[in-house]
């Protein structure tokens, strides 16, 4: 396996201020669906909305992560 590869990924987006969490929602259930597509893909977790107050992570309905796992490296292509 290449040094420093960990298998992990993430995707993070911020909307316009003022979309509320049904269009957030639509637009990264599109994008986990096309992400899920890939074949070196094995696993997705959507975090949407407000997370707490620690500064970490999302921060309102209009920003979102979307964080992936690819396969091991010797079963991607």
């Amino acid at each position: 396996m290449p040094e420093g590869d960990y298998g992990l990924g993430q995707i993070r987006l911020t909307l316009p201020v003022g979309t509320n969490i049904e269009g957030t929602n639509r637009l990264f259930t599109v994008i986990e669906q096309k992400t899920l597509s890939i074949p070196e893909i094995e696993a997705v977790a959507t975090m949407i909305g407000r997370v707490g107050d620690r500064g970490n992570g999302p921060s309102d309905v209009n920003e979102g992560q979307i964080f992936f796992r690819l396969k091991p490296f010797t079963e991607r292509k």
